[in-house]
């Protein structure tokens, strides 16, 4: 009896485990500048499932920040590839909405969504 009650509490947190899938933490950004004009930056922020997208936009001197909150999820394929899928509420959110490619690279410090890498602060 003991052995079986050992087997199931064995199983149940291996279950546990994997069902709760990859996370990240911390805020992760990325900025680019047009000759001091012109630039932007993003910044994502996770925190468990949850996930704050900054954007601040600047021209000649004037910046914007907005800020979208949502959930992700880190999926891994069979072949080892990882994708990101981002789920936001808000209509304006849309260009962060979605299922993109992702790389995360512990040693450096970054992570890759799309084609842009972003780098931990």
């Amino acid at each position: 009896m003991k052995k079986v009650l050992a087997l199931v509490l064995a199983l149940s947190l291996v279950f546990v485990l994997v069902s709760c899938g990859k996370t990240l933490s911390g805020t992760y950004t990325a900025s680019g500048d047009l000759l001091g004009l012109a630039g932007g930056k993003v910044s994502y922020t996770f925190s468990g499932s949850n996930v704050t997208v900054s954007k601040t936009t600047s021209f000649l001197g004037s910046s914007k920040t907005t800020e979208y909150d949502g959930k992700y999820e880190i999926i891994e394929a069979d072949d080892g590839t990882m994708s990101i899928k981002f789920t936001f509420e808000d209509s304006d959110a849309s260009e962060y909405t979605g299922t993109k490619t992702f790389k995360e690279d512990k040693d450096a410090g970054t992570i890759t969504i799309g084609m842009i890498t972003y780098t931990k602060q």
